[in-house]
């Protein structure tokens, strides 16, 4: 069971008063489990909101054996940062007893975080910390297995820290890797990637991961009002400044958020946090923020021309 501190747990899992669980109301519908029905399943993609307004909601991750992580009570909240991202969950909830719930469709989540800034706050900085506690769990999301020096298994491994996709890496030569590689048939290549749900990945290429690991996103076909090339601390920023004026904004990288920067350890001279932040947490916070105002982002991607779509014609030119 995840044990946290008092201060931990009032952060991580808050009780949503009458309030605003009132003004949730309008955005939602209730819908009812009986005991042991699943509210949704790890892998499910583009999960909706859930509030518990009667009964309970238990929290397992089948990636450590279905372990128990946490349980919902009346006014708590299911999800963490996927409910932002809209990529596959890495947990099942399932229904305690008969339960009641508030369901807010994932497509309205942005409208609960602008026009309810309050409430939006609290559900921010719960999401980034329900991750953390995940995290420091040891065992959650993908398996990865492949050699420590292998710059296949590296670049694998960045790949889905960026993009906060849960993994677990075990090094082919330890004895974990080789009882997992010996127990996938041995195959001659690796890295191995197992999804845990009977996927399996074997030196695959960045889209091919992307792709499965539900992080690939097409480019939107329609047109943008602004493209930002590079997903470091300016090509966030310029992101989150831009979409939270309303300009329709899409950001592109060959690898995802953070840059260099989300490697650091500590970042004391990045305005607005004085006792600085580490780089996960800066790049964290940046996707958020962006996707809380509408921008995009889409990885892996290699942008290799830039083509204006309205060229002057040659009259103009010479005008």
């Amino acid at each position: 069971m995840t044990t946290v501190s008092p201060i931990t747990d009032a952060v991580a899992f808050p009780s949503l008063g009458a309030a605003d669980l009132a003004l949730l109301q309008p955005m939602a519908t209730v819908c009812s489990f009986q005991d042991g029905e699943t509210v949704f399943r790890a892998g499910d993609a583009e999960v909706d909101l859930f509030v518990v307004e009667s009964g309970a909601v238990e929290i397992l991750n089948p990636a450590d054996g279905g372990r128990h992580v946490v349980t919902h009570g009346p006014g708590q909240f299911a999800g963490d940062i996927d409910l932002l991202t809209r990529r596959p969950v890495i947990v099942t909830a399932v229904a305690r007893g008969k339960t009641r719930l508030l369901r807010v469709p994932g497509g309205r989540l942005r409208e609960v975080l602008n026009k309810l800034p309050h409430l939006g706050e609290t559900m921010l900085t719960a999401i980034q910390e329900r991750r953390r506690l995940l995290a420091e769990t040891g065992v959650f999301g993908l398996k990865v297995v492949g050699p420590g020096k292998c710059k296949y298994t590296t670049l694998v491994r960045e790949f889905l820290f960026k993009n906060f996709v849960p993994f677990t890496w075990y090094d082919s030569a330890s004895d974990k890797g080789k009882q997992l590689m010996a127990s996938w048939g041995s195959p001659r290549k690796s890295p191995v990637i197992d999804f845990g749900d009977g996927r399996q990945l074997i030196n695959p290429t960045l889209r091919e991961l992307a792709q499965s690991a539900g992080v690939w996103r097409q480019c939107p076909p329609e047109p943008v009002d602004l493209a930002i090339i590079g997903a470091g601390p300016a090509g966030m920023a310029a992101a989150v400044y831009a979409a939270s004026e309303g300009v329709s904004t899409i950001v592109l990288d060959r690898l995802g958020p953070g840059g260099q920067a989300s490697a650091s350890s500590r970042i004391e001279n990045f305005m607005g946090f004085p006792s600085g932040l580490s780089g996960t947490e800066l790049a964290t916070r940046s996707v958020l923020q962006m996707l809380k105002f509408g921008a995009k982002m889409v990885a892996p991607v290699v942008v290799e021309r830039i083509e204006p779509q309205n060229r002057p014609s040659s009259q103009s030119r010479t005008a």
